[in-house]
Order: C-alpha cells, then sequence, then structure tokens
C-alpha cells in the first residue's frame, strides 16, 4: 500500500505539498508523525525545490486527518500533517 503524506505550514488551512511515498503508514488522527531525512531524500530535485521554497521542515508533526482511499491499483493511505510547534 502507498501513503500520500499531505504536509501543511503553521499557517496554511490546506496542504502545500504532498509526497507519494511506497509505504504503508498506519497512523491515526493526534499521533505524532516524525518526517524524516528519509522522506526528504526520497523527493527528485523539483520537489525539494518546491519542499523547500514552503519552508517546510524533516521533524516532527500531528496527524491531523488520516483516511484510505481506493483507488484504481488498490487502496492509498493518506495522512495530513501539520508541524508541531516547539
Amino acid at each position: 500500500m502507498k501513503t500520500c503524506i499531505h504536509l501543511h505550514t503553521e499557517e496554511s488551512e490546506q496542504s502545500v505539498f504532498y509526497q507519494l511515498v511506497d509505504e504503508d503508514i498506519k497512523t491515526n488522527v493526534g499521533d505524532i508523525f516524525e518526517y524524516s531525512d528519509k522522506y526528504y531524500y526520497q523527493l527528485g530535485r523539483k520537489a525539494k525545490e518546491e519542499f523547500d521554497k514552503e519552508d517546510l521542515k524533516t521533524g516532527k508533526y500531528k496527524v491531523v486527518s488520516a483516511y484510505l482511499e481506493p483507488t484504481i491499483d488498490g487502496t492509498e493511505r493518506y495522512i495530513f500533517i501539520r508541524p508541531i510547534q516547539e
């Protein structure tokens, strides 16, 4: 199963960036998710530029929404995450 990670900034109402990964990331609303270098390094050059342009960072995020969605290829997991203010 693939997971589509949608990242928010602290100020954004909607996600400003998303990434599809070949991994089933099982998480629930309210969980803490570590968006680590592992995910950042999977991005292509243009995607890294967009990530950096949005001033996103690796680190701890709070899961604000999570659900499964049927697709032609099976099922995808969607998680929406917002940075934790430290």
